[in-house]
């Protein structure tokens, strides 16, 4: 979960994340770079396998770890909501990529 995590807010960022003090990032309100995500996790989605299982694991055990309100660590709401924004996004980015490549093989 935490490799997702950095994974998810240094896309949004121009200087990679290097620690993990969640409580000095930055207004994310604004870093809401769709694109940055999407090209993220549509190579992943190449490998069919591989991008099912990421969608399981973001759905299921991410989320049992702390739901995306109980990201809110330390009282930030707005990581909270970054991190439900950005997984919905990763999600869905690897549920079309897997369908695209399940249609070019049919």
């Amino acid at each position: 979960m935490e490799l997702l995590l950095h994974v998810l807010l240094n896309s949004q960022r121009t200087v990679p994340l290097v620690h993990s003090k969640y409580d000095s990032l930055p207004n994310l309100a604004n870093a809401r770079n769709r694109t940055n995500v999407q090209e993220i996790f549509v190579k992943a989605g190449k490998v069919e396998t591989l991008g099912m299982g990421l969608v399981y694991f973001l759905s299921q055990v991410f989320f049992e770890a702390g739901e995306a309100e109980g990201l809110a660590l330390g009282g930030q709401e707005e990581f909270g909501a970054f991190v439900k924004w950005a997984v919905d996004v990763a999600k869905e980015t690897l549920r079309r990529s897997v369908e695209m490549l399940s249609s070019a093989r049919s």
